[in-house]
């Protein structure tokens, strides 16, 4: 039981560190100003969107486009962009992939 207790304590002692060090991958891996905006750590964001149009496509796939401002409640500071989702849903695999695109 005290083993077991130490060795619980031991692992809770190294999981913050692991999910922070995970949370600055996704930063740095980050291509797009608005990517790096959304991935940062210990901010609050207010995310606003607006759809600007989707389209059915050929074997189960679709678009959506969207309009994204990102504002940082603590600095004040904004980034824009696009984003554009694409789906391809088969009932077994449905895929995702999102790509952003900066205002500037």
């Amino acid at each position: 039981m005290k083993k077991t207790f130490i060795t619980l304590a031991i692992v809770a002692l190294f999981l913050p560190s692991a999910y922070a060090q995970n949370l600055n991958d996704l930063e740095a891996k980050a291509k797009t100003k608005i990517e790096q905006f959304s991935a940062r750590t210990g901010v609050v964001l207010i995310r606003g969107y607006e759809k600007i149009g989707s389209a059915q496509g050929l074997y189960d796939t679709s678009v959506n486009i969207q309009s994204k401002e990102f504002t940082s409640v603590n600095d004040g500071s904004k980034q824009y962009g696009i984003t554009i989702e694409t789906f391809k849903e088969n009932g077994k695999y449905d895929k995702k992939h999102t790509s952003f695109i900066d205002f500037d």
